[in-house]
C-alpha cells in the first residue's frame, strides 16, 4: 500500500520533522521494529539495520545522500526473523524498484 503524507517542516529542519512524523506514527500504530537508514554513532555513513526501540528513531536519516547497500534485500530476513511482530520499513524510491 502506497500512502503519502506531506509533513510540515519547522526551523528549515527536515530530518526534526521525519523525526516528530516517525515518533508519533510509530506510538499511534504501536510498532515493535523498524528497518531503516541509520546513521552510524560516529556520522561516519548510514546503514540500513533494524530499530526496536522508540529513542532509536533519532538516528534514522532517509537523506543521507549515500546508502552502501540496498535495503530491498534485508526485508525478507527482517520479517522472517520477527514473525508476528508489528513491523515498518523505510526504503527509498529507487529500493523500491
Amino acid at each position: 500500500m502506497n500512502v503519502n503524507r506531506i509533513i510540515p517542516v519547522r526551523h528549515d529542519d527536515p530530518l526534526a520533522a521525519v523525526h516528530e512524523f516517525l515518533t508519533a506514527w510509530w506510538k499511534s500504530i504501536g510498532l515493535q521494529a523498524m528497518l531503516a537508514p541509520i546513521e552510524a554513532v560516529d556520522r561516519s555513513g548510514v546503514v540500513t539495520q533494524p530499530i526496536d526501540q522508540l529513542s532509536d528513531i533519532e538516528r534514522i536519516n532517509p537523506f543521507a545522500p549515500l546508502m552502501l547497500s540496498n535495503a530491498a534485500g534485508l526485508v525478507n530476513a527482517f520479517v522472517r526473523d520477527r514473525a508476528g511482530q508489528h513491523l515498518a520499513v523505510m526504503l527509498r524510491p529507487c529500493e523500491l524498484r
